[in-house]
């Protein structure tokens, strides 16, 4: 069914989620039985469904925290945080983000993944107003990034930093990382949610 999901089936996903729940309910696996609670809730949210969809993920991740399954509910909080910065629900997202950094244990933490959850942090954070905190994600990231030969990556985390310093008032120290960050992401084709042109182009419009 995950796979389903991942692949932009959820109709799908759905359909083999809610045939396979009773079945876990009966085995008493409480770890696979709330992953797989997550997964029906993604499922529904991604079919239009967002209220039931999004107290399942919650539910999915309460379990998780519970149990001490640490993979499992940062993938849930990810999730969250993501959905709460599309509704534009900053301190929401940054409360999801700054938890879920906490979670991965240290030989993930110079992962993609970690870096990624890193960057939506400091975007949260920075709209949040928390400057100071976002600006520390961000140059983590952009660290680690350098560290892992992640050009993307990197100039995401250096947009980042100059969103923080645009806003801060030091405009010749931002517009160079915004007009890096802005040329490279109109050049990239990967399908990334991070950070687009058009919210860099913003922030360069108000230099």
């Amino acid at each position: 069914a995950d796979t389903y999901l991942q692949e932009g089936n959820a109709s799908y996903a759905e359909y083999l989620l809610r045939d396979a729940l009773p079945k876990l309910t009966l085995s008493n696996d409480t770890e696979l039985g709330g992953y797989f609670v997550g997964l029906l809730g993604w499922a529904q949210v991604e079919n239009g469904n967002t209220e039931d969809g999004e107290y399942l993920v919650r539910r999915a991740m309460d379990i998780a925290a519970q149990l001490d399954d640490h993979r499992h509910e940062r993938f849930w909080r990810r999730l969250l945080g993501q959905w709460a910065l599309a509704k534009r629900q900053y301190s929401e997202g940054i409360e999801h983000f700054r938890r879920a950094i906490e979670l991965y244990p240290e030989r993930l933490q110079q992962s993609q993944d970690f870096i990624q959850v890193l960057c939506r942090a400091a975007f949260a954070a920075i709209y949040n107003g928390e400057l100071i905190q976002a600006k520390t994600y961000a140059a983590q990231a952009q660290n680690l990034a350098e560290e892992a030969n992640n050009s993307h990556l990197k100039h995401i985390a250096q947009g980042l930093t100059g969103m923080v310093l645009r806003r801060e008032g030091e405009i010749t120290e931002a517009l160079p990382l915004l007009q890096t960050c802005f040329e490279y992401l109109l050049q990239d084709r990967a399908d990334d949610t991070l950070l687009s042109p058009i919210e860099v182009s913003r922030e360069l419009a108000t230099v």
